[in-house]
């Protein structure tokens, strides 16, 4: 039904005949995105309406008013999360999905698009428990979930190779599936509840770092793999020193598991000990208060922190910024609330003082005055600007430079 309906109205009505609600996209003219930008870096997927996908839909009288006339040659976004009841597994890369039905069960029979050569959508029923499930964020090596808040281009889309998105299996012949437990386990997921002091750090430590790992692609033979391995367990040492060798090892197993090839025990093991004398975490002993020593990892654990590391919310991540983010984040140590903070410090700076708008009888500027804490030499301070000073490469260098060095 999906692949010989010719018109993206009657394919928009087809799907919300199962319960989604949909909207129109831009789509490609002429290799380009019909939004007419020749710089457009989201070409043939972002939003035709001003509401973006808050403008989905299942009326029939906005279908034909979004999928008709001068809009009838639109890409259709689908809605994810609970306004369509699904959520949508992306995977970019093909090895990615494969690794990770070797590794597990099988997955359950239902919905997928092909959306271009190599990788797939893969449509599962939304529940009560993706609520907790975080929005567009990597995992296993590059795979991630479109859940409320995201959306995917179905069938018949056009995506900017040119490639026509396409059922693989149509809804028409499976429901939507439950999400198999063992995958929700391995989603990235967010906290609502706010952190708490604890005494006891041992334990979120453990998480975080899990959480951490969940978000950090492989490595891979031939692409600089060796450096890589190391770069990610010097990263543990610092993020999570309470973490002694077992539960590294323990922490590091799944990751490892999708490294090509994965790296043998006794490897592993000697990179976490050439880790600790790098960053300085080996187990150096320090006397407490009562004359008894204890390791550093010890002390830590007594030191009163916060339970859980704070999570920035998939609202903050909006429009351009957002996209810009997501972009950079799976290929950066820096965090993602530094690379908004810099792009929107840098952005207000672009812009300037005469703009503004008006909140409450008083004028509010775009220029931003933002700091980032971390530790000397091993939070990655520099890191997020050294990306955001690569998105900001084509602009004028003299007022670059002005924001770069004051």
């Amino acid at each position: 039904m999906y692949q010989t309906d010719n018109t993206k109205l009657a394919a928009a009505q087809a799907l919300v005949k199962h319960g989604l609600q949909v909207f129109p996209c831009h789509t490609v003219e002429d290799g380009d995105c019909s939004c007419g930008n020749p710089k457009c870096t989201s070409i043939a997927k972002h939003p035709l309406t001003q509401n973006g996908f808050k403008a989905a839909t299942n009326s029939p009288d906005k279908l034909s008013e979004f999928f008709t006339g001068e809009y009838a040659v639109a890409n259709i976004g689908v809605a994810t999360g609970e306004a369509s009841g699904v959520i949508v597994l992306d995977a970019d890369e093909a090895k990615a999905l494969k690794r990770l039905q070797d590794n597990n069960e099988s997955l359950p029979k239902t919905p997928i698009v092909e959306s271009s050569e190599g990788r797939q959508h893969l449509y599962f029923a939304f529940d009560e428990r993706c609520h907790a499930l975080e929005n567009s964020v990597k995992f296993a090596g590059g795979l991630d979930v479109r859940t409320t808040g995201g959306y995917v281009l179905a069938p018949p889309s056009v995506h900017k190779s040119g490639h026509i998105y396409r059922w693989i299996v149509s809804p028409d012949d499976y429901k939507f599936a439950r999400l198999p437990n063992w995958l929700f386990a391995l989603m990235p997921k967010h906290d609502d509840v706010q952190p708490t002091f604890t005494v006891e750090r041992s334990i979120s430590e453990y998480e975080r770092a899990k959480r951490y790992l969940a978000k950090t692609p492989p490595a891979i033979s031939g692409q600089g793999g060796d450096n890589r391995t190391f770069a990610v367990i010097c990263r543990l040492c610092e993020l999570f020193p309470t973490l002694d060798d077992e539960e590294m090892l323990e922490i590091l197993a799944d990751w490892n598991a999708l490294c090509e090839p994965p790296w043998t025990l006794t490897r592993l093991e000697y990179k976490i000990g050439e880790a600790r004398k790098k960053t300085g975490g080996d187990d150096e002993t320090e006397a407490s208060g009562n004359g008894v020593t204890k390791s550093r990892a010890e002390a830590a654990k007594v030191t009163i922190t916060f339970s859980d590391w704070p999570s920035l919310h998939p609202n903050a991540l909006y429009g351009l910024s957002g996209d810009i983010v997501r972009a950079i984040e799976p290929h950066t140590e820096a965090d993602p609330v530094a690379l908004l903070l810099t792009f929107l410090n840098g952005f207000g700076n672009l812009v300037g003082n005469r703009p503004y708008f008006v909140a409450d009888g008083s004028k509010h500027h775009a220029k931003l005055f933002t700091c980032i804490v971390g530790q000397s030499s091993r939070a990655r301070k520099g890191t997020s600007l050294n990306h955001i000073r690569n998105v900001f490469a084509g602009i004028d260098n003299g007022w670059r430079e002005r924001w770069m060095h004051g």
